[in-house]
């Protein structure tokens, strides 16, 4: 599952990587004329170089709209934007900031003032949808509005049951109301679930997550398909990080052995998957200052991982990766939370299904994190501190 809507682009790139004796470049004269009654059958190498090239352009289209990214404007909000959602069958983007404060649009270009929650987001939040309903944290409670500019609801902190801030939301999207949602830190991290929505009945966990570490608090939670479920926790100030998967909607979960970054390490940041390969990223820093970013994948469930290779173009300084989003097409992006250059946030781009990474060739300056990324479909728009954000050439 996406962590937000993929932009609009196919399925899945046109992937073909065959070379040495097995992909010969055709003839001059095939070239020009094409098959033939004489020539009615190209060799199989001739095929590989063919699609081999389909694809290096193919990647080299979507590049640019990942790579390419406008100046920064200011949407006009008081605080730094910790929850985003952009809903298709409302058509507008809500943003809220942690005072609580929203501003919305339908075009990401223009933003107006919105009703405010009536309390602050938490930091480590993010914002949700499901078939009608815009869903933001408020701290301990959840809110909802079906239209993204009239008052919002309260799902208060009984309702849900558990204690301490809400740090991440997840649904089932667009297949049904189901929706998990992560409560408090390290030993009361507790998983609260609403199978027929977040209006309907909550209940806890049959297991809670074994063994969660002293402080760490939800920092990814994935609908991966049918029952399954994967939870990312962490800590920013220690190098504790565990990832753990569910089989049966939230029930029960178990640790995810397979994961590991260098102990003396922040850890992992964040996770996200692509439906489309069963592939999943995880980005984060192998140093425990942040200096050192690091990007693996999975195609397994986090099983077994692989370490991305990572081309900063000569750009800066190394950096924790903060973010990581699928956006469709083997196309993904991470942001990072320090700046590489001036006040510029990082960011890098991803157009082999996460496997090769290079930082993206034209830097905004937006104070300095970013902290979430949304897309309607059409563009990608970064939201960085004071309120400030950033967005592709993507129509």
């Amino acid at each position: 599952m996406t962590m937000f809507l993929t932009l609009d682009l196919p399925e899945a790139a046109p992937r073909w990587a065959s070379s040495g004796t097995n992909a010969k470049k055709p003839p001059l004269g095939p070239q020009i004329s094409g098959l033939t009654p004489t020539l009615n059958k190209m060799p199989i190498e001739w095929q590989n170089w063919i699609l081999k090239i389909n694809y290096e352009w193919a990647r080299r289209v979507v590049s640019p709209i990942l790579m390419n990214w406008r100046g920064e404007t200011n949407l006009g909000s008081t605080g730094v934007i910790y929850a985003v959602a952009f809903h298709p069958g409302v058509g507008r983007w809500v943003v809220a900031d942690n005072g609580g404060n929203t501003r919305t649009s339908v075009d990401g270009e223009a933003w107006a003032a919105g009703t405010g929650l009536g309390g602050s987001v938490p930091i480590a939040s993010n914002g949700a949808i499901d078939t009608t309903r815009y869903i933001f944290p408020k701290s301990a409670d959840l809110v909802y509005n079906t239209t993204g500019t009239g008052a919002w609801t309260t799902i208060a902190s009984a309702t849900m049951g558990g204690s301490g801030a809400v740090n991440a939301i997840g649904t089932k999207y667009p297949d049904s109301d189901f929706t998990l949602v992560c409560r408090g830190i390290g030993a009361s991290l507790s998983v609260r679930r609403a199978t027929t929505g977040i209006t309907g009945v909550w209940t806890g966990s049959t297991v809670q997550p074994p063994t969660v570490p002293a402080s760490s608090f939800a920092r990814s939670l994935l609908h991966i398909g049918g029952a399954v479920w994967l939870l990312l926790v962490g800590n920013t100030t220690a190098p504790e990080a565990v990832l753990y998967r569910s089989l049966d909607d939230g029930g029960s979960w178990s640790i995810v052995t397979g994961m590991s970054f260098p102990a003396a390490s922040t850890g992992p940041n964040h996770i996200a998957y692509n439906q489309d390969d069963s592939r999943l990223v995880i980005v984060g820093s192998v140093s425990l200052s942040g200096s050192i970013e690091h990007i693996a994948y999975s195609d397994d469930l986090g099983d077994t991982w692989t370490t991305a290779t990572i081309n900063k173009n000569g750009v800066g300084s190394s950096t924790a990766l903060y973010r990581v989003y699928y956006c469709g097409g083997s196309t993904w992006i991470a942001v990072a939370t320090a700046l590489s250059i001036s006040l510029n946030i990082t960011v890098y781009v991803s157009t082999d299904n996460g496997e090769n990474w290079r930082v993206s060739d034209i830097h905004s300056a937006v104070a300095s994190t970013a902290e979430v990324i949304g897309c309607d479909g059409r563009k990608l728009i970064g939201f960085g501190d004071t309120a400030n954000y950033i967005r592709t050439d993507a129509i």
